[in-house]
């Protein structure tokens, strides 16, 4: 068994799994201690400190890295419906709504104890992602059925949104402009499409509009409704962390901007602590959409408590949308209006995201641009940088040579990793 040559090598063993059963852990604790005696095991509990939230806004990160990584897309897959279920279980949510009836039924973790002849320690976590630079990437989020209407069974665009998008666009060149669907309301007109074949039909408005704006149009539609986790959808907020992690979309930035009619998607917004304002103030008023008075603009604690870990030294590549919108395939999208370039980035089978643009020529002026202005990552509006290039930072009272036992606990999981892998065979009890 390879995890009892390890430890009979002297070398420390992590076994990363959820290990819910009493009967599990037990089973793994007296085949080592049988196999490899005097071994000391330790079951670590991970905490996230904001509960069932954290664990929701992870799965969209984790999901978008999955989605967006060409060699993972067809072995890897997220099953929403099972791991909310799992979720409100081991959060023991009094409301456990799921978009579909499902069979799951769960009754929670067995909590640990030290009767199972291991240490028990909890490791408290908040919400981490590697990088290299600087978030500086402002979001304008636009929701579809806001942006376009319904003309004699032809969608096209609302008056004012090519002119209003264009200002924004003018004072934010690096934004990030993404039309968003639930795919809630897709009117009748669409309703006997297969889904590629509705996707199509929703990206000919948006068409014109790419072309008239120097930056990409990117697009996120819900394909699967009955396959899309309810805390993934408005007014949950999913959908906006899920662009966050795939576009590096700073969501608190002075630009970032949702635009909707709707009540669900204004809430999935202000949850998240992005400023909104009705699209239809919006788009008689461009002006409006560069100004700082709008509402909804309340961070989140969970939002503001990031850990953002450099991975100059961790042997780990970050997420880099710019070599993603780089490298995207392009063909020509063709309209009766105009021809634009497009790409799918991602088509899971749960959502479909890519974008438009008028050329290759403004796609490389915007990469161009976007990553001029990215900078080494020092510090990220006043979040954590909870590790840097040559040292590994603890809380503030804590060094590698004096972490206690009650320190480690209050450290994230990837500080935890570090510290074991920068202190040899030092195992925190």
């Amino acid at each position: 068994m390879a995890l009892t040559e390890l430890l009979q090598r002297d070398k420390n063993v992590v076994l990363d799994d959820e290990n819910w059963s009493r009967d599990t852990r037990v089973s793994y604790v007296n085949g080592v201690q049988k196999k490899v005696p005097g071994c000391k095991v330790v079951c670590m509990c991970i905490h996230p400190v904001y509960g069932a939230e954290q664990c929701y806004w992870s799965r969209e990160w984790l999901s978008a890295q999955q989605g967006l990584c060409k060699s993972l897309r067809s072995s890897v897959h997220v099953d929403y419906i099972q791991t909310d279920t799992k979720i409100a279980d081991w959060f023991q949510e009094s409301s456990r709504s799921t978009s579909v009836e499902t069979s799951i039924s769960l009754c929670g973790p067995d909590l640990p104890t030290e009767s199972e002849g291991c240490t028990v320690a909890t490791v408290k976590t908040c919400l981490s992602r590697l990088e290299h630079k600087e978030l500086v990437f402002p979001g304008l989020f636009l929701q579809w059925e806001a942006v376009v209407q319904l003309s004699n069974k032809v969608y096209c665009l609302q008056q004012g949104v090519v002119a209003a998008v264009k200002k924004w666009t003018g004072q934010h060149s690096c934004g990030r402009v993404v039309v968003v669907c639930d795919g809630k309301h897709q009117v009748s007109v669409l309703s006997h499409l297969a889904s590629e074949e509705a996707i199509k039909e929703m990206l000919k408005p948006l068409s014109a509009f790419a072309y008239e704006i120097p930056s990409p149009v990117f697009f996120l539609f819900v394909t699967d409704l009955y396959q899309y986790g309810v805390h993934c959808l408005p007014p949950k907020p999913g959908m906006l962390a899920w662009l966050q992690y795939a576009l590096d979309i700073d969501l608190h930035h002075q630009g970032s901007l949702y635009v909707t009619n709707s009540c669900p998607h204004q809430l999935a917004a202000e949850s998240a602590g992005v400023k909104t304002m009705k699209a239809t103030n919006a788009f008689v008023n461009p002006n409006s959409l560069i100004a700082v008075h709008c509402g909804g603009r309340s961070v989140p604690r969970m939002l503001s408590d990031i850990s953002v870990i450099r991975t100059d030294r961790m042997g780990t590549e970050s997420h880099n949308s710019m070599q993603l919108i780089r490298d995207g395939h392009l063909v020509q999208f063709v309209t009766s209006q105009v021809a634009v370039c497009h790409t799918e980035l991602c088509v899971d089978g749960q959502r479909s995201f890519g974008y438009l643009v008028k050329n290759s020529q403004t796609l490389q002026q915007y990469v161009t641009a976007c990553e001029a202005m990215l900078r080494p990552l020092h510090r990220w509006h006043g979040q954590h940088l909870q590790a840097q290039s040559h040292t590994t930072q603890y809380p503030s009272h804590v060094s590698s040579d004096t972490a206690s036992d009650d320190d480690i606990t209050q450290m994230s999981a990837v500080q935890l990793g570090q510290f074991i892998q920068m202190n040899g065979n030092t195992c925190p009890n």
